[in-house]
């Protein structure tokens, strides 16, 4: 697979944010991204990772306020 120039600054620039931000699962519990924790969650991403300051994504959805995330993460099976 050949990538483009624009291909490559928009992995860098993901792979520079998941780095900083915490892993995908936890930036979207965190943003209130619903449609990606679905997707996350029912693909059977790993539920327990843990963002930059050790908080689990239940915790970032609850922090923000996100409940319908912290109920897609419960029915998961987060903790």
């Amino acid at each position: 697979m050949d990538l483009s120039p624009a291909d490559w600054v928009n992995a860098s620039l993901t792979e520079a944010l998941l780095a900083r931000e915490g892993p995908p699962l936890f930036v979207a519990a965190r943003l209130g991204c619903v449609a990606a924790v679905k997707v996350m969650t029912e693909a059977g991403t790993h539920l327990e990772v843990f963002g930059p300051k050790q908080q689990r994504p239940l915790h970032a959805a609850a922090a923000g306020g996100h409940a319908s995330i912290a109920a897609t993460l419960v029915s998961a099976g987060c903790e």
